[in-house]
Parts: C-alpha cells; structure tokens; sequence
C-alpha cells in the first residue's frame, strides 16, 4: 500500500481526491487542511507521497515544503493551478525538493476531476517508488536536528543549576551521550553538526567516521579549530571528559 497525504485547504478538493486515491485500491489516504497540519502529519503518518495545495491559510504550500524537506524529507507532488509547467511556483517548488507538479484544471472540480486524476494517481505511483535523494539540503538538514538538540540541552538547564562538569562526566555522573555515525559525506555533515554548538554543551560526542585512519585525525584537528567543542581523535580508551572524540 502505498501512504498518500493529501493537503488542499478545500473541502471538495480533499474529498475528491481521497475518493479518487480510495477508489484505486492500493493507496492508504489521510487528509490535511493547511501546511500547519501538513506538517505535523508528515512527521506522524509518514507517507510515502504528499499532494500540496499552494494556496492554503497559515503556511502556504511552498513554506510547508521547505519546512518539511528539511524536517522529514518525504516525496512531494505539487496540486495547484498555479504549479503549470514554467510557472514561477513550479520553479521554485522543485528547487525546494518537489519531485513533480500537477496543474488543477480551471473550473468546477468535480466535473473535471475524471480528466487529470489519472495523470496524478500516475505520478504518485512513480514517486512513490522513487530513492530519497538523502544528499540533497543535507547541512540544513543537519543544522535543523543540531538546534533541535541543543534547544533540548537549554530545556534540561531549566531543570538543573548547572550543567555537570567534565569532571563530573568522567565519574560516569553524566546520564547521556551522544553518538555520530557518518560516512560518504560525512566531513560536510559533521561541520554543519558540531560548529553550532556551544561550548557549554553539556555531553560527550562519540563520532565513528567511516575513512582511512590516516585522515581522521587531520579531521578532528580541522572541527577542533572550527567549532568551540573540544575535539580530538580517540586512538586509546579514554574517559568521556572530551567534548567530541572520533572512534
């Protein structure tokens, strides 16, 4: 089965499509009114292709996308009359991570409705079986998630007085750590990862890269200077009193 979430802040336009996808047998189908509970369903429902309205109240189509390619990369088709083929929607759409575009015929929709539904129920097929291109806007990706992860570090401050000490992490008095595991890109994605973080981050980072030996050190002298973390390259078992230690 294949999960398709449709967003289209008309009524007509989500029944109309949910019948059609139904009707096909192999779809499962959930709804969404506007990029706000697009997005938010993107992260629960999961589906394997998206139908996005431009047009929508309180996140539009096209802010809706960039949020979730970089959120939850999921396969986007676009639905609207204004993603036609040279429009500056379309354009910017597949810029942002669409993989295709459908234009919605002028009219009533539900009289024309028969006319493009298999031209959409097509390229959701296809899209479906289409690879994540899992490189494309990955270091705003990885900024996302790194902010995500210190904002979760800011929350645990409200709950504590002070962050524990190196010296207090070496003891074992830390209850979290941190592990990377990177390969072919890995470089790119771990300076996206590490430069914003404070210095104050408040657990130890373990990094297992996949290279030749001879390189990881030179790269954790490379993130040392770049980030205000403490990193250097772990060749002996050590305490986990660094900041960032590659493996």
């Amino acid at each position: 089965m294949i999960k398709v979430l449709v967003v289209d802040d008309s009524a007509l336009m989500r029944r109309l499509l949910a019948n059609v996808f139904n009707s096909e047998g192999d779809f499962t189908v959930d709804i969404a009114r506007d990029g706000v509970e697009a997005l938010a369903k993107a992260h629960e429902f999961k589906p394997d292709v998206m139908t996005l309205d431009v047009h929508m109240p309180n996140m539009d189509g096209l802010a809706c996308l960039n949020r979730i390619m970089i959120e939850c990369p999921t396969r986007v088709i676009m639905v609207s009359s204004l993603t036609d083929e040279g429009a500056g929607e379309t354009f910017e759409a597949m810029q942002l991570g669409a993989v295709d575009f459908v234009a919605k015929p002028g009219g009533a929709a539900s009289l024309t409705i028969n006319e493009w539904a298999p031209v959409l129920i097509e390229k959701v097929r296809l899209a479906a079986k289409q690879r994540l291109r899992t490189t494309r806007r990955l270091a705003e990706r990885v900024r996302f998630r790194a902010k995500a992860l210190e904002s979760a570090a800011s929350r645990k401050t409200s709950l504590q007085s002070r962050w524990p000490t190196s010296r207090q992490r070496a003891a074992g008095a830390s209850d979290c750590v941190v592990l990377v595991g990177s390969s072919t890109g890995g470089p790119p994605a771990l300076d996206a990862l590490l430069s914003p973080l404070s210095a104050d981050f408040p657990w130890p980072i373990v990094i297992a890269q996949h290279m030749p030996a001879s390189f990881t050190g030179p790269l954790a002298k490379r993130l040392d200077r770049l980030c205000a973390l403490k990193v250097q390259e772990v060749s002996t078992p050590c305490p986990l009193a660094i900041h960032a230690g590659f493996i």
